[in-house]
């Protein structure tokens, strides 16, 4: 049975029965597969793949993965095989790992780019999209508060350097935050190009008023949480999500606290649990070799 045909029937099956999000996330966990087989394998078959391949899988997922998501990518592979009926009766048999149960809920960062796309996808001129829009972003950009991006000053957004004061915090302290051009920059440029009066950014245009909590919520834990088939999706998340996601890619645990306006580093320091795999990659590569 070639691998590729295979694939191509699954994603199809997927794509008729379940919603865009989790017709995207298994997407990604297939093709991250299918891309670890082309650079180790180069198998073409799916009778070439043994149970020795899908551990050699496994262990390398562990190299960058914690248990719980390494958890996801089995779930994925074992219902690929499910759904061609393709009997993998080892596969089917291999236990979930010992996962690690932390004190905040995340967003699988392979949802990141597909959500993404969805909502910039959305037409700025509908409703209150340019204002959904406008929350993502920002969320995805600066691990800001939704209530400290609520109440985001447009004379407190700086273009030219990417970056935002934020005055109204959780604990009083000011401080910066910053943005990308290619997501938030875009996006906050036509927020002030379509809202010229008022003294916040975000703006809801069918009531003519200030964004509220309240239409943060709808979008995200209403719209964007059903629109992926996810059991729970809340605006904090994202808080949590880019605090890790930050520090598993190389930021400075100092410097994650400065953005998330922490005044105890203990508060942050809770994110580093989750990337116990990627801060021994880093010891691997910076460690005294003889």
């Amino acid at each position: 049975m070639n691998i590729d045909r295979k694939i191509h029937e699954y994603l199809e099956h997927s794509k008729l029965n379940k919603k865009i999000g989790s017709y995207e996330y298994d997407k990604s966990k297939i093709y991250h597969f299918k891309k670890w087989l082309d650079s180790n394998r180069g198998f073409t078959e799916l009778e070439q793949i043994d149970i020795g391949t899908i551990n050699d899988y496994l262990f390398h997922l562990k190299k960058t993965y914690v248990n719980n998501t390494i958890n996801k990518h089995l779930k994925v592979l074992k219902l690929f095989y499910k759904t061609i009926n393709y009997e993998f009766e080892e596969l089917q048999s291999i236990k979930n790992l010992k996962e690690r149960k932390v004190s905040f809920e995340m967003i699988d960062f392979e949802l990141l780019q597909p959500m993404t796309e969805y909502v910039l996808s959305l037409d700025d001129d509908l409703g209150n999209n340019l204002l959904y829009k406008g929350i993502f972003c920002l969320l995805v950009d600066t691990g800001a508060r939704i209530s400290e991006i609520l109440a985001i000053e447009k004379s407190n957004i700086n273009m030219k350097h990417h970056s935002i004061l934020l005055k109204a915090t959780k604990n009083s302290d000011e401080r910066y935050v910053f943005f990308t051009d290619g997501l938030s920059g875009s996006i906050i440029k036509k927020i002030l190009a379509k809202n010229t009066k008022g003294k916040y950014l975000l703006h809801d245009y069918i009531k003519n008023t200030n964004a509220t909590y309240g239409q943060a919520k709808y979008f995200i834990s209403n719209q964007l949480r059903n629109q992926f088939d996810l059991q729970k999706l809340h605006p904090h998340m994202f808080r949590h999500t880019m605090a890790t996601y930050w520090l598993e890619h190389g930021a400075d645990i100092h410097f994650v606290q400065k953005i998330l306006g922490h005044r105890n580093i203990k508060s942050t320091l809770i994110y580093t649990h989750t990337s116990f795999n990627h801060r021994r990659d880093i010891y691997a590569t910076v460690s005294f070799k003889y």
